[in-house]
């Protein structure tokens, strides 16, 4: 991983400035660990889409991804951070298996 960019990671997850969110890279506020490395690497990227979904009526649903992904970093977030596909896949299941930023913050630490 880039050394510059895993140190700016870190120290935003024990920051206190986001709040943990799971499933989705960001939500009504709320990152998961791989939305905030998203979100100080590539602060303009996100966008609001709207998923339909049929269950009786037809609802809409606003999603926000970054750079069209929902749920994992994209190829230029990826690239710049020198992130690979199975560590961003353990930080994920970390994530959404719901342990804190700052417990992920000590993985990426000590393993990235």
């Amino acid at each position: 991983m880039n050394q510059t960019w895993k140190k700016r990671w870190i120290a935003a997850l024990r920051g206190g400035k986001y709040q943990q969110g799971r499933g989705q890279l960001r939500h009504e506020g709320q990152h998961c660990c791989l939305g905030v490395l998203c979100d100080i690497t590539e602060p303009d990227g996100w966008q609001t889409v709207e998923q339909r979904t049929e269950i009786g009526d037809l609802l809409i649903r606003r999603q926000e991804q970054h750079r069209g992904h929902a749920v994992m970093v994209g190829p230029s977030v990826a690239a710049k951070a020198q992130l690979d596909y199975a560590d961003e896949k353990v930080l994920m299941e970390m994530n959404d298996g719901g342990v804190p930023f700052d417990r992920i913050a000590d993985y990426i630490e000590e393993n990235l």
